[in-house]
């Protein structure tokens, strides 16, 4: 395969560049190597180089392409539609802005300068075949595939760290030449990197619904929020500004927005990172219709999920300030159900939780319908009830940190508080493990929960913080969303 890799990579670049909604950024191929820099890098190794490496070399001494998918939130047409040509760059990831695609093979120069894994800390016994490992194809800001060289092989092993080198592991089935080709046949695409499957290119773009700006001041919308473990969050657009100057880690374009939120929080947003509120789910009607919130929540499980299920993603959770884990996907129920009264939000959210925990068919994976104008969803496409009923909670948690009551079991009043043992003993059977019971644990919401009642804390942090505000960007001190 490396004895054509050159011709190979040129007809991808080909495809690319004509692809109407693909920007190439950067493309760079270095002259063939020459045999004096070749035995060089041999000797600083002290082994031959291996055939198949050689050949690669013998053709382009580094190779350097990066494209911008014209569908994600990052890109910018006033940066990412240049084309430059004036490589080698030191590090294509280190580039200001997003990257769907990258292929970065090091010049023999480069390697010849650069430490082996081992060097790079004390490994200790063990890892003795990190001292014949060196940092070949660098494709984001913490994951690189690693060349083994040394074992008299042909076709030198590749592995792939995808923690800042900290997971190398030892020579496996992964060659080199298997590595570029897999590289190529997903379009140097990042998140297809390691896939054995070729992939088309439409496959690998986002579809995605643009908004007018000239028409987005007093619309509906929603955005990732990072900070809350990547709930989709809905608010109002009240104002679009542009930023005077963008930052050196500004990589966005230089339009935000300024979203007042469902959850009481006014936020900048990058306009492309906003996506148009649809009626792909139930989230928008039933924020409008108090009413009907109160009667879905109260009613059966299966139209409950599916009008909730694809409110937004479900992922892990996220600990709150000196309080209790909350489902990443709870801030958006939370926010749904803060148009009604606080103490009936917790109610209903508890009724609904509970009608999902006692289905008979709770842990069965259901699927869940994600219209293409959404944000990504992390290919998560089914969710069961049990999972949902844990976000349900955690926002009547959420809720009641927010209020923050005295007596919670008087606040509830006591035809809730009277059927709260029945929903917390779902935690208990939930979680089986010898010696622990989860009602004890103040770190998990039900912990919390128990906690509240007999007199402990109520109130909770829920505010979160961005390494990025409006004050450092010249606007005002509001948190900026997607950093």
């Amino acid at each position: 395969m490396l004895e054509d890799f050159l011709h190979r990579f040129k007809a991808v670049v080909d495809g690319l560049m004509s692809h109407p909604r693909v920007r190439v950024t950067h493309l760079w191929i270095g002259p063939g190597a020459a045999d004096a820099a070749m035995a060089a890098l041999a000797e600083r190794w002290e082994q031959p180089l291996p055939a198949a490496l050689a050949a690669l070399y013998r053709q382009a001494d580094g190779v350097q392409l990066r494209w911008v998918d014209t569908g994600d939130e990052m890109y910018d047409p006033a940066r990412d539609d240049q084309l430059r040509f004036d490589g080698p760059w030191r590090r294509l990831c280190d580039e200001r802005g997003v990257v769907t695609g990258m292929l970065d093979l090091p010049t023999v120069a480069e390697l010849l300068d650069r430490d082996t894994v081992g060097s790079m800390g004390d490994m200790g016994d063990g890892y003795e075949h990190l001292d014949r490992a060196v940092p070949f194809d660098s494709f984001s800001e913490c994951q690189d595939a690693v060349l083994y060289f040394g074992d008299a092989v042909v076709d030198p092993w590749i592995d792939v760290a995808s923690d800042s080198l900290a997971d190398v592991d030892p020579p496996g089935a992964l060659t080199l030449s298997r590595y570029l080709g897999r590289v190529l046949s997903s379009w140097a695409s990042i998140d297809h990197r390691l896939e054995e499957e070729p992939r088309s290119l439409d496959s690998l773009l986002r579809e995605r619904v643009l908004l007018d700006p000239t028409r987005l001041v007093g619309q509906r919308v929603l955005y990732v929020d990072g900070r809350r473990g990547g709930s989709l969050i809905r608010g109002i657009v009240r104002d679009l500004v542009d930023l005077p100057e963008p930052r050196r880690d500004w990589w966005y374009g230089p339009t935000l927005a300024e979203v007042d939120d469902d959850l009481g929080e006014t936020v900048y947003v990058p306009l492309r990172a906003l996506f148009p509120a649809d009626d792909a789910d139930d989230y928008e009607p039933l924020h409008a219709d108090p009413d009907a919130l109160r009667a879905l929540l109260r009613g059966p499980a299966e139209p409950i999920f599916k009008a909730l299920a694809s409110v937004t993603q479900m992922t892990h959770g996220t600990g709150l300030p000196g309080g209790p884990t909350i489902s990443d996907h709870a801030w958006a129920h939370f926010a749904l159900t803060s148009e009604l009264p606080r103490v009936e939000a917790v109610r209903c959210l508890f009724a609904a939780a509970l009608t999902l925990f006692v289905h008979p068919e709770r842990q069965t994976e259901r699927a869940i319908a994600w219209p293409e104008s959404r944000p990504p969803t992390f290919r998560r496409k089914t969710m069961c009830y049990d999972s949902l009923a844990v976000g349900l909670f955690d926002a009547a948690i959420l809720h009641i940190g927010a209020a923050a009551p005295e007596n919670l079991a008087f606040w509830l009043g006591w035809r809730s508080a009277a059927r709260l043992p029945q929903l917390l003993k779902v935690f208990r059977d939930r979680n089986r493990l010898r010696g622990y019971d989860p009602l004890t644990d103040t770190s998990k919401t039900c912990g919390f929960l128990v906690s509240a009642l007999g007199g402990g804390r109520t109130a909770l942090v829920t505010a979160v913080h961005s390494p990025q505000t409006g004050g450092r960007l010249g606007l005002r001190e509001l948190r900026v969303i997607g950093l």
